[in-house]
């Protein structure tokens, strides 16, 4: 992982843990992340929506870091 990474994992495990560990992202992001998702899996994909859904995968895998370090 890039050193930047590691700052805002290191951030955000900074704050309250529970609050950390309790966050959700909005229905709204979820509804796009499993649209873009399915159409990934339909290889319906364009290059900006594959941007767009790797962004919602290290958005993601820096929140698990985060919540498993606050916790």
């Amino acid at each position: 992982m890039s050193r930047a990474f590691e700052e805002i994992v290191d951030y955000m495990a900074g704050r309250a843990p529970d609050v950390v560990a309790g966050f959700q992202p909005s229905q709204e992001t979820i509804e796009r992340a499993m649209y873009l998702s399915g159409r990934l899996k339909d290889g319906m994909l364009t290059p900006e929506e594959a941007k767009e859904l790797d962004g919602f995968v290290k958005l993601e895998s820096i929140m698990a870091r985060a919540k498993a370090r606050a916790l």
